[in-house]
């Protein structure tokens, strides 16, 4: 899932850790839920984009191991990716445009 006011990354069950880093991180949700003292990891996710399966690596993501993998809007443009997040139903794409041409879609729930 893409968040547009996240500032960062929350690792869902989706997802494999691949290096835990000794660094922890928390967060605050909207109905004022928090998460503390969360490890920092990297991570790898399989998707299928438009070309087929690709392979995700996830840097610096506070590892919650529950439910779907949050990434932040932001952080993903940063390294030069487009992210268009308007619903299909107003006009929008729903995807994620790769540095390398891939087309990855999103998911509104």
């Amino acid at each position: 899932m893409v968040d547009r006011g996240a500032n960062g990354g929350t690792l869902g069950n989706d997802a494999k850790v691949i290096f835990k880093r000794n660094k922890t991180a928390g967060g605050a949700g909207v109905d004022n839920h928090e998460l503390n003292s969360l490890p920092m990891v990297n991570a790898t996710t399989k998707t299928i984009a438009d070309k087929g399966l690709v392979i995700l690596v996830l840097r610096n993501c506070a590892c919650h191991g529950l439910n779907r993998t949050l990434h932040s809007a932001g952080q993903i443009e940063w390294f030069q990716n487009e992210v268009c997040d308007a619903l299909m139903k107003v006009g929008g794409r729903q995807v994620i445009k790769s540095v390398d041409g891939c087309h990855i879609p999103i998911n509104v729930i």
